[in-house]
């Protein structure tokens, strides 16, 4: 490196002898370097923000993920960017430092998840019939977690009706099975 630093001002000094203008040469060079400063300055970012990540683990490959406006699951994190396969098999390629400086949302790293549903129902239907049903669904369910809290409550008076909301608990790998499965047999038992 100060080798090259030599040869430069080696080159300065003899061109200044030679009566040519330095002053046009070293404008030259200024705006070389800003250029390729320029040129890697997202490279050197994407390298930082993949260090960083490696360093604070916020996911895995194998994580489902939600950050910098995609969702999917991790295949893979280097220094440049990270992998996501979209749930339709689509492979992203997300700049480290786009993902770092967005909120990320991990939803594999708890061993559970709760599934919040919420109905909004007819003022004259029967509230505690409701309610039954809902506990029925739940019952049922054989990936419901019963030994975790299990809500099922009015929770608002809206202008069109009431609003029941049902929470329960579930493996985080069951928690699409369970949340599709209550909301098909919830609508078809309040039918």
């Amino acid at each position: 490196k100060t080798i090259i630093i030599l040869y430069f001002i080696m080159i300065l000094i003899i061109a200044d002898m030679l009566s040519i203008p330095i002053t046009s040469l070293l404008a030259t060079f200024s705006v070389v370097g800003l250029a390729a400063s320029l040129a890697i300055q997202d490279a050197l970012a994407n390298l930082a923000s993949g260090i960083m990540m490696l360093a604070t683990h916020p996911f895995k490959v194998g994580d489902y993920i939600e950050g910098a406006g995609t969702s999917g699951t991790v295949r893979d994190i280097n220094f440049a960017h990270v992998v996501l396969v979209t749930v339709d098999n689509k492979i992203i390629h997300i700049p480290n430092k786009q993902i770092l400086n967005s909120t990320i949302t991990n939803y594999s790293e708890q061993p559970l998840r709760r599934v919040d549903l919420t109905f909004n129902l007819a003022y004259s239907a029967d509230a505690n019939k409701i309610k039954e049903i809902m506990n029925k669904a739940i019952e049922q369910h054989p990936k419901v977690l019963r030994d975790e809290p299990i809500f099922v409550r009015t929770t608002s008076y809206k202008e069109s009706g009431i609003d029941y909301t049902l929470r329960v608990w579930v493996k985080s790998s069951d928690y699409w099975d369970v949340y599709l499965d209550l909301l098909e047999n919830l609508k078809v038992d309040f039918d």
